[in-house]
């Protein structure tokens, strides 16, 4: 009860918002940390696409890290959408499982990609920030939110439809039966009439009228007196 209670005043929608624009900040934050003989050095993903400073050199920023962004952004404009131009709920809980899968592997290809770069050089040792594990953490939480979300929506519309999923399970096995309909029950076979036996055609006999000897109706003449037949 309580828990009903509860989810009545959250809103699953400002929650992912709300959870996307964490996602957002995360490249504002602390990504990579580097540790050196004269001091610690911390990049957020801001400076590693606009450029680094250090020990006097400047190094130019690489624009491929703008990933680590992009797909915070492009979901939270699908959640903005939503309301304002009307977008279907189960495309945006697609593009944002998609585009929060797709943050989670750059996360991990970035950080690959740092570690090998500074390794090479030999003068510093790598760690990374809140940014990179916290930016991990939200992803998971807007994925499977995102998940629920659309689960939920494909469920009612398979509600609304009228679909049966145990006649669907069956239909793997069988002729599926089209919904809104009950399969018809098979008549049984009529039993087969005997066939009535054929009477034997009655031969008309007649008498003769001068000896009533009997006579077929074909005779012309009496065979026992010989009167002539009409």
């Amino acid at each position: 009860m309580e828990q009903n209670s509860i989810m009545k005043y959250v809103n699953v929608k400002n929650l992912v918002r709300l959870l996307i624009g964490l996602w957002m900040l995360t490249f504002f934050m602390p990504f990579v940390i580097l540790e050196t003989i004269i001091g610690d050095f911390s990049f957020n993903g801001y400076r590693l696409v606009t450029g680094i400073s250090l020990y006097g050199y400047d190094t130019p920023g690489s624009p491929e890290y703008i990933l680590l962004i992009l797909p915070a952004v492009v979901s939270m404009i699908m959640w903005i959408l939503l309301d304002v131009a009307k977008i279907e709920e189960k495309i945006v809980s697609i593009v944002t499982i998609v585009a929060t899968a797709l943050g989670f592997l750059f996360n991990l290809i970035c950080r690959a990609s740092i570690s090998y770069s500074v390794g090479d050089t030999g003068y510093a040792d790598v760690h990374f920030g809140v940014a990179f594990w916290f930016s991990l953490l939200l992803e998971i939480f807007i994925f499977v939110i995102s998940l629920f979300i659309l689960l939920k929506k494909v469920n009612a519309e398979v509600v609304l439809n009228g679909y049966n999923w145990k006649v669907f399970v069956n239909s793997l096995s069988s002729q599926p039966v089209q919904p809104g309909q009950s399969a018809q029950p098979v008549q049984p076979a009529q039993p087969v009439q005997p066939a009535q036996p054929v009477q034997p055609e009655q031969t008309q006999q007649t008498t003769c009228p001068n000896c009533q000897a009997p006579i077929q109706p074909e005779q012309k003449f009496c065979t026992s007196c010989g009167t002539k037949l009409a």
